[in-house]
């Protein structure tokens, strides 16, 4: 599984995930299955991932085969770039980028097991879900004609000052027009983007609440956004 936790099967894979809360969050079940015998997830490859491991019942001592993992208290928010405002790429100084490990068909867990290629910059995948210089940020969710799912979050605070704001791009739309300011009114266009979803605002001043919007044009027509609205964390 890449991007995603799923346990109901004795062989397959987690790679390049990324959990938040400092707990047990990538738990591992290793219970048997009864009528065969069978240790769920013996020959698991849980590889790349930013979790706090566990097995289900016995805490730290693993079904599985565990490795290359960021496996420590609070790695996300470590390691991140703002984890709690929803940006969940690697910071360029905290030791996960080009960190991965490859994985090649010997590293499959059985014959039968998929392994889909990885798509990441450098020399190696980063660890976790997202690359470092990406060229857009991937955000889920149903698109919609207008942006959505705005990142930092709609009413945030605490954001940092060297925010990069992202969104959910509005459905087949060719061009977004992003706007910013510090009150609704005195919002101004900023920058077109055309081939990502992503937006360097430059130093945003400690303390002080912004205002935003993003455009959809599709078919030559412009559709005015939403407004959001962020606070950034005072130094």
């Amino acid at each position: 599984m890449y991007n995603n936790v799923s346990f109901n099967h004795h062989k397959h894979g987690e790679f390049g995930d990324t959990s938040l809360a400092d707990v047990r969050d990538l738990v591992i079940l290793g219970f048997r299955k009864i009528h065969r015998n069978v240790l769920f997830n013996e020959h698991t490859l849980v590889c790349n991932n930013i979790a706090r491991l566990g097995h289900f019942i016995n805490g730290d001592e693993l079904p599985c085969r565990a490795e290359n993992n960021l496996n420590v208290s609070r790695a996300a928010q470590k390691t991140l770039r703002d984890a709690e405002n929803w940006d969940f790429r690697p910071r360029l100084d905290a030791g996960i980028v080009d960190a991965g490990r490859v994985l090649t068909s010997q590293d499959k867990p059985d014959t039968d097991t998929p392994l889909v290629p990885l798509i990441y910059l450098g020399e190696a995948p980063d660890i976790g879900a997202y690359e470092h210089g990406a060229q857009s940020y991937w955000i889920p969710g149903r698109q919609d004609v207008l942006p959505s799912t705005p990142v930092p979050p709609d009413g945030a605070i605490g954001v940092k000052p060297t925010a990069d704001l992202m969104f959910l791009p509005g459905l087949a739309a060719g061009e977004h027009v992003v706007y910013l300011g510090t009150s609704p009114e005195s919002m101004a266009k900023r920058t077109v983007l055309s081939d990502t979803n992503i937006f360097t605002p430059g130093h945003l001043n400690p303390g002080r609440t912004y205002y935003w919007r993003v455009d959809a044009v599709r078919d030559g027509e412009t559709r005015p956004g939403p407004t959001w609205k962020f606070t950034v964390a005072s130094q």
